[in-house]
């Protein structure tokens, strides 16, 4: 049994454990994304670290990628100020 911690942004972080959570994100994001899937919530709070590995988590809210640059997906208290229109 691996045992999987939430990250937190109250916990101080050094460049190279950054750089390597941000890589296997990166790289998850980009196997989704090959298999046709859209995670539609990625957040701080949907990435855990199980054995030094970043691992995405909440899979609840996905959607299958149809036309990629018409589909978009967010949290809307995150939006951007202007996207406020879109949705």
């Amino acid at each position: 049994m691996f045992a999987a911690f939430k990250l937190t942004p109250s916990v101080p972080r050094t460049e190279e454990q950054v750089v390597m959570i941000m890589r296997d994100v990166i790289r998850g994001v980009h196997y989704l994304h090959s298999q046709g899937v859209m995670h539609l919530d990625l957040k701080i709070k949907n990435v855990v670290l199980v054995s030094g590995r970043a691992k995405i988590i909440d899979f609840g809210g996905c959607s299958r990628l149809i036309n990629p640059r018409k589909q978009i997906g967010i949290t809307i208290p995150f939006r951007p100020p202007g996207m406020s229109k879109i949705f």
